[in-house]
């Protein structure tokens, strides 16, 4: 009791915000479903940058047991079919896409 007494009004009581509240999205759109959709939820773009860097790449699925091995992959196809953004703003297909390539 007096733990909660000691606590009111103060930040470090208050629980932590759900993640719907993290204001950078990561995005992911896909050119054959012709969607975008939230990947992820980060509190910093820089936050956002570093995990976006896994979508874009390749990893070794015969890499040894506890280590990841991936690079960015180079294949046409990959990049002809998905699109990845971090925004605090909302992104649409429309928003992304124009004719048959991704707007950069």
């Amino acid at each position: 009791m007096l733990l909660a007494l000691g606590c009111h009004g103060l930040k470090a009581c208050d629980p932590p915000p759900p993640v719907e509240h993290l204001p950078v999205k990561l995005w992911s759109c896909t050119a054959m479903e012709k969607r975008c959709e939230v990947y992820a939820r980060f509190k910093t773009a820089m936050d956002c940058t570093l995990y976006k860097q896994f979508l874009d790449s390749r990893c070794d699925l015969e890499a040894p047991p506890g280590e990841m091995r991936c690079r960015k992959t180079t294949s046409e196809a990959y990049h002809a079919e998905w699109f990845s953004e971090c925004s605090k703003g909302d992104l649409t297909f429309a928003d992304v896409r124009d004719g048959g390539g991704w707007v950069r």
